[in-house]
């Protein structure tokens, strides 16, 4: 049903519209969670030691200073930077409503649904058992 609206006579513009926004509000926080969660979580020096293990290609300590402090600052100035913008302009000059709703509204639906594949995964792990 969602792909109707980028077939209308407007999709390119709403496909613009929803491709900015997950790109930027939507593969840059994944990808500062994933850093922090091999940096500080699962620990970046463990990491590494099994990247060294297995790979012909050896990291060394300034990985382990990339994942944690130079890449989480870049990504988040980054997305700080873009939010800052987008507030300040809408993207592309479109109408603040078409943002909203091809922006905002898919942030939400996009946790939304995350959330609930999340628990219908829980729901179906526990009736395995």
């Amino acid at each position: 049903m969602i792909g109707f609206l980028f077939s209308s006579g407007g999709g390119l513009y709403w496909l613009d519209i929803v491709d900015h926004w997950i790109n930027n509000y939507g593969l840059v926080p994944v990808g500062l969670a994933e850093v922090i969660i091999i940096g500080y979580i699962f620990g970046a020096r463990r990491f590494r030691e099994m990247i060294n293990e297995y790979s012909e290609v050896k990291v060394g300590i300034w990985w382990e200073v990339m994942i944690k402090v130079v890449t989480p600052a870049i990504l988040i100035i980054s997305l700080v930077t873009n939010f800052y913008q987008e507030m300040q302009k809408p993207y592309e000059d479109y109408p603040l409503w078409a943002t909203v709703c091809g922006g905002w509204l898919v942030v939400i639906g996009i946790v939304i649904i995350s959330v609930l594949l999340m628990r219908s995964g829980k729901s179906m792990a526990e009736s395995v058992k």
